[in-house]
């Protein structure tokens, strides 16, 4: 299943209309085909007050979970306290999209670095099975260790990083020293 970047921006658009105060660029558009083609590895560069981190963190991540019950996403950014936030707003934007009729729930994990997601909930298909999925996404900032990341057997099946480079954090910018050092530990 593909679906257009127009559906996941109607989706948003009904969770959260707030968060949309101007017209939405087509070049958003253009970010949401990228990522969703073929390939493995994506990388998106975007002039600063662009929206990236809104349509990225908000619109994507919970479009994501709601037509692909994306079964693992990891949000990583420079530190602790902006992954932390990131997530806040995802936590934010399932709660809408429940209020609003739609079939997220929270699971049984709910916290500051992880959270549960149950997608379908209560939903049956036509021979009665449950169509239920859980789904997790997960917090982390700059020097945690990713390695092994695993939930329920299940390894990430998407990793947003966003504002990885930071003035504060385990790596500060200010040096080159500790720009190496981001740099080994992204790659």
């Amino acid at each position: 299943m593909n679906l257009s970047p127009e559906l996941y921006l109607k989706f948003a658009k009904d969770v959260e209309p707030e968060i949309f105060e101007n017209k939405t660029p087509k070049f958003h558009l253009d970010v949401i085909k990228f990522i969703d083609s073929e390939g493995k590895y994506k990388a998106v560069v975007i002039f600063r007050g662009s929206a990236k981190t809104t349509l990225l963190n908000k619109i994507y991540v919970l479009s994501r979970l709601y037509f692909y019950a994306e079964p693992f996403i990891m949000i990583a950014s420079a530190n602790d306290t902006k992954a932390k936030i990131f997530l806040e707003s995802v936590k934010g934007s399932i709660d809408k999209a429940s209020a609003k009729g739609y079939a997220l729930a929270r699971g049984k994990i709910w916290n500051k670095d992880r959270i549960e997601v149950i997608v379908n909930q209560g939903k049956k298909d036509a021979s009665g099975k449950s169509l239920e999925q859980i789904c997790h996404i997960v917090s982390l900032s700059s020097g945690q260790d990713p390695r092994g990341a695993n939930i329920d057997n299940i390894r990430p099946t998407l990793i947003i990083i966003d504002d990885l480079e930071s003035k504060d954090g385990q790596f500060p910018i200010g040096n080159k020293s500790s720009r190496q050092k981001l740099r080994g530990w992204f790659y």
